[in-house]
């Protein structure tokens, strides 16, 4: 009898456990969307900042009858230590600006499958971390979010069972 209540205890607290971490990973999971576009929010913000610099970069080369990259050239093969700054500065700019609009078009381009991995691999940490930052939890009703929270579901699932698997498997017990 005593086995029979522990038996129904240890099923019932080991089932209302795997349901918490599964709400919580659904919960999280949910969050992804609501994040992405936040942080698409920050990448546009980006690339305004970026292309204000630009087309000032681009008015200065106009000013003496160059093209950006001729600009750009003759700052490189300058012996000026301040030309050659100015050059690494520009340079970077330029290349952040495209940088910024080839992740902005491929978020914005990407199937709902694929996003996660763009996102991953156009991330800037820098503006991940101020998105981070200034989140705001939110819950969207779309199909994206509807999706996210049923791979939350099921990596909820996934991890309950793994991190109950390990100490029987350590400890070579039948249960937890």
């Amino acid at each position: 009898m005593i086995e029979k209540v522990k038996d129904l205890l240890t099923r019932f607290f080991g089932s209302l456990a795997e349901r918490i971490a599964v709400v919580i990973c659904a919960l999280i999971f949910s969050q992804a969307p609501q994040f992405m576009y936040s942080y698409l929010h920050e990448l546009n913000g980006s690339l305004d900042a970026y292309e204000k610099s630009v087309q000032k970069i681009d008015a200065e080369a106009q000013k003496i009858d160059m093209s950006r990259q001729e600009f750009l050239n003759d700052l490189k093969s300058s012996r000026s230590k301040s030309a050659q700054a100015s050059y690494e500065t520009h340079y970077f700019v330029i290349k952040s600006w495209e940088n910024t609009k080839l992740a902005i078009q491929k978020l914005k381009n990407s199937s709902l499958w694929v996003k996660p991995f763009v996102f991953i691999r156009m991330l800037d940490k820098s503006l991940f971390e101020k998105t981070r930052k200034d989140f705001k939890p939110g819950f969207v009703f779309s199909l994206e979010t509807f999706l996210y929270m049923v791979a939350g579901i099921i990596v909820g699932m996934l991890l309950f069972r793994i991190v109950t698997w390990i100490p029987k498997k350590i400890l070579g017990r039948k249960s937890v």
